[in-house]
């Protein structure tokens, strides 16, 4: 094995050892991506969900796994079981789903018998789950709301006359109507805000403190009630603020008519609503 004929030798004897060349590569590297196979995947485990994140740029280590298992499996044995640190069951299955899709099926039964797994705990899981639901609500639902309630309070208070005007009806009932969005990705959102009214309703809340158009408030529950998200409209009816204005304006009802940029004149290009603004 590997390490026990380096631990045998002298420090120059060891260095040559190690770096003679073998199939194409220093030998002590097949040794070491091997060992990386792993690492590369927990070290990004330990700080966010790693579900949705393919791993499909890790070839040249997980070669270098199937490598040692043909030719010194032994050592591959004493990697999973000794130098590689205990890691959570999806580490785990990353790392041997990629063996098994390169059919690398000698690697894959090493690793399953010697590496160590463990469940995600449950506590991180949670805080996950929460950290990621207030960063989605924020972005996609908080930030929607405001920018239509203010596309539509800069109308009121500066540009009144262009909210009757005909010919703008359908691009008005495309920018100020919730259908607008991503339906899949707009339940997805909403699915994330009753996960957090149910596990963290005060921080939620502070997401809702700001004055909104009492037309865009209306609009809100209504296209949540067509969802039947009752918890939601109820939620939004407490805590959603609204002006006072001196007149209301009834908004078309939603058009799938594609809006031409050359009719978004209605506002300055920084008022804008931008999806990617973090």
């Amino acid at each position: 094995m590997f390490y026990d004929i380096v631990n045998k030798m002298d420090l120059h004897e060891a260095t040559a050892y190690e770096w003679e060349e073998i199939d194409g590569k220093p030998r002590y590297r097949w040794y070491k991506y091997a060992l990386n196979s792993v690492y590369m995947i927990s070290s990004i485990d330990d700080i966010c969900d790693i579900d949705d994140i393919s791993f499909n740029d890790l070839g040249t280590y997980y070669d270098s796994v199937a490598w040692v298992a043909k030719n010194d499996p032994k050592a591959l044995v004493y990697i999973m079981r000794t130098l590689v640190e205990p890691v959570t069951d999806i580490v785990k299955q990353k790392l041997l789903s990629h063996l098994l899709e390169r059919k690398y099926y000698k690697s894959c039964a090493i690793v399953e018998k010697h590496l160590v797994s463990f469940p995600v705990p449950a506590e991180r899981t949670f805080t996950r789950k929460k950290e990621k639901s207030i960063k989605d609500v924020n972005k996609y639902i908080a930030k929607r709301i405001y920018a239509l309630s203010n596309l539509l309070y800069e109308l009121k208070t500066k540009d009144k006359e262009k909210l009757y005007m005909p010919e703008i009806q359908d691009p008005l009932s495309n920018l100020l109507n919730f259908e607008s969005f991503s339906a899949d990705l707009f339940r997805e959102d909403l699915d994330s805000l009753e996960w957090l009214l149910q596990n963290a309703p005060d921080e939620i809340k502070e997401m809702f403190t700001t004055k909104i158009c009492q037309e865009t408030k209306d609009r809100l529950l209504t296209y949540l009630a067509q969802k039947e998200r009752y918890s939601l409209c109820q939620f939004f009816k407490e805590t959603l603020p609204v002006f006072e204005m001196p007149f209301y304006f009834e908004i078309p009802p939603y058009s799938k008519e594609i809006v031409n940029e050359n009719e978004l004149f209605l506002l300055d290009e920084d008022d804008y609503f931008d999806e990617d603004e973090e």
